[in-house]
């Protein structure tokens, strides 16, 4: 009998024995199968990118939407994008986009975000601020208009987003400096602030989306400034003056990271002169923004970092926004083979003279017509010149930011800031290295050109 309990006690282990190995068989597969849905799930959304010529290739860590991280986005195939908060500068219904430049903004990105972020500069940067809010789907409820720059424009506003971040706009005609406080308010030059907004907008008070924890706004985190070119001169932005606005943002809101967006060619540039001043002005963001990265990672403070400012970043848009207008030109016709033929962007409509907004035909035209005439049919990426189509535009650029936003935060990009903003313009901000002409013309399987406004469009920024 003795050695027949022995064996009842081996059948029961080895039983028990096959039991564990099943059910860990069963776990290792249940996690097999909810990591190849959300594969499937991303890969879905992600489809457009598999075969594109653009740059746009998923990778590890930078399109995943993932809550565990400050920021996570992601990119929806076909445009969603309604302009939720943009009441004025809207495209509407324009000749659609060639299906080749379609091929390669067509898409929406989604932000999810508990940062908090101020966009500053002038109607353009409201304009990205409006996008942005979109994009990140803030509580429209709790959205406060806190000025308004004239009737109903909005000069200064807020909103929360689901996950406890802020994203605010506040309009702004120069560069932030301190001389500049007290003085007129947009809708007027000069960029004039006042210490009451300040106050007020970091007095905000928003609920978060549990609906039960009020916080106070109280600082930002970030500043995105579109700088206001065409209310500024060109040569008025200098090291010094960026210097100064990255140190009374740090002194006024407590921002310890900064992006500068680079500047496109707009119907302001009247000149070659003004083209190469153009050009000099974004090496100078871009000269900033790398020293400022340079010395700050080792460890020289001086009159280069500031105290509690980490770093300096730039969303190079200039080139991105000149390209497609380089492609417009080519779809409209026009010589746009190199810089060196740049005569396309002097041709101009009639319009505004008196002003100086002459717009040029190859930004703002769906179809080619005479120089000074006295109108077009209009494109779908320039609404006048100035101003852009979020309707298309916003995917890219949102996108852009979203990237730049998760090398600051996410602890897997900010190990190396540097190569991470390289790869995020590259990936946002490019055309790609294999883009071909476009179909309706005879040179089909060239390249455009890629030395236009004086930087690759493979992003070369000397960081390390």
């Amino acid at each position: 009998m003795g050695g027949s309990r022995r064996m009842d006690d081996g059948s029961f282990l080895f039983s028990f024995r096959i039991i564990l190995a099943l059910c860990s068989i069963l776990l290792v597969w249940t996690n097999y199968r909810r990591h190849l849905r959300d594969y499937y799930v991303m890969a879905t959304k992600q489809l457009l990118f598999v075969s594109t010529s653009s740059s746009l290739i998923l990778d590890d860590g930078v399109v995943s939407p993932s809550f565990e991280r400050p920021i996570s986005y992601s990119l929806q195939r076909e445009n969603t994008f309604q302009n939720t908060y943009n009441l004025y500068y809207r495209c509407g219904d324009r000749t659609p986009l060639h299906a080749d430049m379609e091929h390669i903004l067509n898409f929406t990105t989604f932000v999810d975000i508990d940062k908090k972020l101020l966009f500053m500069g002038d109607s353009v940067s409201v304009q990205n601020a409006q996008g942005f809010q979109e994009a990140a789907r803030v509580n429209k409820t709790q959205r406060t208009v806190l000025r308004y720059s004239w009737g109903t424009h909005e000069g200064l506003f807020v909103a929360p987003t689901s996950r406890g971040g802020v994203v605010a706009g506040w309009r702004i005609t120069d560069l932030l400096r301190s001389s500049r406080e007290n003085k007129p308010l947009p809708n007027s030059g000069g960029g004039g602030w006042v210490k009451s907004d300040v106050n007020a907008i970091l007095a905000y008070n928003y609920t978060l989306s549990n609906g039960t924890e009020t916080h106070t706004l109280g600082s930002f985190d970030t500043i995105i400034y579109r700088i206001p070119h065409g209310w500024i001169k060109l040569r008025d932005v200098t090291r010094d003056a960026i210097h100064e606005t990255v140190q009374l943002a740090h002194d006024l809101f407590g921002i310890t990271n900064v992006i500068f967006l680079t500047l496109p060619f707009i119907s302001n540039i009247l000149t070659r002169d003004d083209l190469a001043l153009l050009f000099e002005t974004n090496a100078i963001i871009r000269d900033y923004a790398s020293l400022y990265h340079n010395k700050t990672n080792n460890h020289h403070n001086g009159n280069t970092s500031i105290d509690g400012v980490q770093n300096v970043l730039v969303l190079d848009f200039g080139p991105f926004a000149d390209s497609l207008t380089q492609w417009n030109a080519r779809l409209l016709g026009f010589n746009a083979s190199s810089i060196e033929t740049s005569d396309y962007l002097f041709e101009r409509l009639q319009c505004c003279p008196r002003r100086g907004f002459q717009r040029a035909i190859a930004q703002v035209c769906a179809e080619k017509v005479a120089h000074n005439a006295k109108d077009c049919p209009r494109n779908m990426f320039s609404l006048d010149g100035m101003h852009w189509c979020s309707e298309t535009l916003n995917g890219r650029l949102n996108g852009g930011l979203a990237c730049l936003l998760g090398c600051l935060y996410n602890s897997q990009s900010a190990q190396n800031v540097g190569t991470c903003e390289k790869h995020c313009n590259n990936k946002f901000m490019s055309l790609g290295d294999g883009l071909a002409a476009p179909s309706t013309r005879p040179d089909r399987g060239q390249r455009l050109d890629r030395t236009f406004n004086k930087v690759p469009y493979r992003w070369r920024n000397s960081r390390k």
